[in-house]
């Protein structure tokens, strides 16, 4: 992708009509930019479930982006719980972890 790419990504994520297949290819897509990357993975329509599609069939690099990009408790809670080691460092790192997952990570 490139920056017009990007751009029209932003703008796709920011409309009303926006799929959950659209926000995943989306993410999926964008593994350089963090500012498409937050966006999609912070879309209200990108559910867990939505989440675990992404996880299922990517790869450890998309497992990373969620990590680091993730805010939903659940979605943070999932990748700590289904991943190595590293990726669950990454989470206890992640600002938006609450108090009882980085318990539960201790």
């Amino acid at each position: 992708m490139g920056l017009r790419a990007d751009r029209a990504a932003l703008r796709r994520l920011r409309s009303a009509d926006v799929t959950v297949p659209e926000i995943v290819a989306i993410f999926s897509d964008t593994a350089y930019d963090p500012d498409v990357r937050r966006e999609a993975i912070r879309h209200p329509a990108c559910t867990l479930t939505a989440i675990q599609y992404v996880l299922d069939i990517g790869s450890d690099p998309i497992l990373v982006r969620i990590a680091i990009d993730a805010h939903d408790p659940q979605v943070l809670a999932y990748v700590a719980r289904n991943g190595p080691a590293d990726r669950r460092a990454i989470v206890a790192f992640n600002s938006d972890t609450p108090p009882w997952l980085l318990d539960e990570l201790a």
